[in-house]
């Protein structure tokens, strides 16, 4: 048999349908472990399947604390797709990208094990974990991740609407139409993120909405309700689609909208088993153990994500040029954006959890990431440090001061207290007493190492564009917004 056959007949081969036939494809040196198990599949239609299930077992779990060999495998599969340059960084990436692109990166820990489906029907046992095709590696798509954080974000942005509806109706507001003026911007925001409504979703949305807004009718019957009710929806979801249109949202001629964010894949490093026993509701026992594959807790992978501005909502700008109306337009789609981008992702990660039974709390992960993760923007902001909050909160500011923004030049130092003074004055303010006393009070803490704690998270990378980097998943949130302000106060040029 030469090589390229071996190749192509390795299954007929290698055969395990026979308990020496399970032997053999373990003694094989030539095949690596992720092979070997793949290979075990051939024993399903026989006997010897449950001899090839314990040889899987023993393969997947660590003896004495030890690097299980199914492990070993993975590390050395990541370490070539590493090689290859498929597991790219947001800043290599944000330089073919457009002015004002947006990426996110970070290393996390599983804090609950992760569970999926492969879409392998040949498997030893019938739950893999999905795998990359090539390589065998357990990760997450990009698709998978889009469909996450979609739903994360679904969920705020319910939250968010319903309650602002529900402080406006109770403060008086009845005219429905103008009550949901107040709360579509939200909504066309999450669309232009994440994509267009489905059916399902927009049914759902106009729902709640309907049900909130809905006025009570003494003695209705339910059907009559729910004619009502369904008539609404309708009324609701005809003047959602008039709004976008009015704001040029959508067009006529254009059924679907992609979204701004672009995912990249995520590659785990570790395996393991779950098992899950169901309790019988009569005797309260556990008579069939379900094995489950899955990424176990501790195991460590790396999310990105990638945000490209719209150029939506650019309205009353006057005699600016073309050029001007355009960069105005992705900063402000930024400053939209990028706080919403970053709560939901804090949702998803931290309290909804992705994957399998997410609501028995699996797919969540811990607050204290495994190394910095980095938010990266490519615009030329001047005095972006500035306009940033404390990496590691505020309480390590000045006393009585809140924030140092004021005292910061346009390239992130301190001003002099000449140069401070003419700021103030301006701004039409006066530099009196009080301010003097606390200038000196903040530039004692600057010079005493205050410098280095504010800027030491802020930093320009080999991209040569801001690069912010946190610590923990909940100061991304507070990241973003301090991002925000900087760039509503025109730190973009």
């Amino acid at each position: 048999m030469t090589e390229k056959q071996l190749r192509r007949e390795m299954f007929a081969e290698y055969g395990a349908f026979s308990a020496r036939g399970v032997e053999s494809i373990l003694e094989n040196k030539d095949l690596n472990e992720l092979t070997q198990l793949q290979m075990l599949s051939s024993t399903l239609p026989t006997q010897h399947k449950v001899l090839a299930r314990a040889q899987y077992q023993k393969a997947m779990l660590s003896m004495a604390g030890q690097v299980s060999s199914i492990d070993s495998s993975i590390k050395r599969e990541r370490d070539r797709l590493n090689k290859l340059g498929l597991e790219p960084s947001i800043l290599e990436s944000l330089k073919i990208m457009p002015a004002y692109s947006l990426g996110i990166e970070f290393t996390f820990k599983l804090e609950r094990p992760y569970l999926s489906r492969d879409d392998d029907p040949l498997h030893i046992i019938d739950n893999p974990v999905r795998k990359e095709k090539v390589f065998k590696v357990p990760y997450i798509a990009p698709t998978t991740w889009k469909g996450s954080l979609r739903s994360a974000a679904l969920q705020l942005l319910i939250d968010s609407m319903l309650s602002s509806l529900y402080l406006r109706k109770t403060s008086g507001s009845t005219d429905w139409r103008e009550l949901l003026e107040t709360v579509w911007g939200k909504r066309a925001a999450w669309m232009l993120l994440y994509g267009n409504e489905n059916r399902v979703q927009a049914d759902f949305i106009n729902g709640l909405l309907a049900d909130l807004l809905m006025p009570d009718v003494p003695a209705e019957s339910p059907e009559e309700r729910g004619k009502r009710s369904a008539m609404l929806q309708q009324e609701i979801s005809d003047h959602y689609i008039e709004f976008l249109k009015r704001k040029n949202y959508r067009a006529e001629n254009i059924e679907g909208h992609r979204g701004s964010l672009h995912f990249f894949s995520t590659f785990f490093d570790r395996i393991g088993l779950e098992i899950i026993n169901p309790h019988g509701r009569e005797k309260r026992v556990g008579t069939n153990p379900i094995l489950l594959e899955c990424v176990p807790a501790g195991a460590t992978g790396r999310f990105s994500v990638m945000y490209l501005p719209s150029a939506h909502c650019m309205e009353d700008h006057g005699a600016m040029t073309e050029a001007a109306i355009h960069d105005a337009s992705r900063r402000r789609s930024v400053a939209r954006d990028v706080t919403a981008l970053a709560e939901a992702i804090l949702r998803l990660f931290t309290s909804s959890g992705f994957g399998a039974k997410t609501s028995s709390g699996y797919g969540t992960v811990e607050d204290e990431l495994v190394e910095p993760g980095r938010l990266a923007l490519k615009a030329d902001m001047p005095n972006w440090a500035a306009a940033l909050p404390l990496p590691d909160g505020s309480n390590d500011l000045p006393p009585g001061v809140d924030s140092i923004s004021d005292f910061l030049d346009t390239e992130g130092n301190l001003r002099s207290e000449e140069g401070y003074k003419t700021f103030l004055e301006n701004d039409g303010q006066i530099f009196n007493r009080k301010r003097r006393q606390l200038y000196r009070k903040v530039r004692m803490w600057w010079e005493s190492g205050g410098s280095d704690r504010y800027l030491r998270n802020c930093r320009r990378e080999d991209s040569g564009h801001p690069v912010l980097r946190f610590s923990k998943l909940s100061d991304l949130p507070r990241i973003a917004q301090g991002l925000t302000e900087a760039l509503h106060q025109g730190g973009c040029r």
